[in-house]
């Protein structure tokens, strides 16, 4: 019983350092541009884009980091300089009362790799107003 608790307990730190190894050489900065747009082009107006980086590590509880909050422009966009990115970034749109309902999306790590620059397509439907 006690060596199938080493063998655990070294397997477990080995796995944990490594990847510590690999979150460490893969923290940078990146510029997000994004998109807010209904399905038929309409840019969201003002908007709330909530970004939060998602990270943890083999034998530890995963974390979350609020890393931004943006507001779209009249055409939809938005942009985001995060620094120090060591996991999955989760995007979302909070809901409006009364013209768009939530959506989000998520860039992997192996999605943040390809470059210091990343685009982000939010699409959500259009929402009516609750009754009174």
């Amino acid at each position: 019983m006690m060596r199938k608790f080493v063998l655990l307990w070294a397997a477990s730190t080995l796995s944990t350092a490594a990847v510590g190894s690999e979150v460490k050489a893969a923290t940078r900065t990146i510029l997000v541009k994004g998109q807010v747009n209904f399905e038929d082009g309409t840019p969201v107006q003002g908007g709330t884009v909530t970004v939060t980086e998602l990270y943890g590590l083999i034998g530890r509880m995963p974390e979350a980091r609020p890393v931004a909050i943006r507001a779209t422009n009249r055409d939809g966009h938005f942009s985001a300089n995060i620094k120090n990115v060591r996991g999955v970034l989760d995007f979302r749109l909070v809901r409006d009362r009364c013209s768009w309902t939530g959506t989000s999306t998520q860039l992997s790590t192996a999605d943040l790799r390809s470059g210091q620059e990343v685009t982000v397509v939010l699409r959500p439907n259009h929402d009516e107003c609750p009754c009174p």
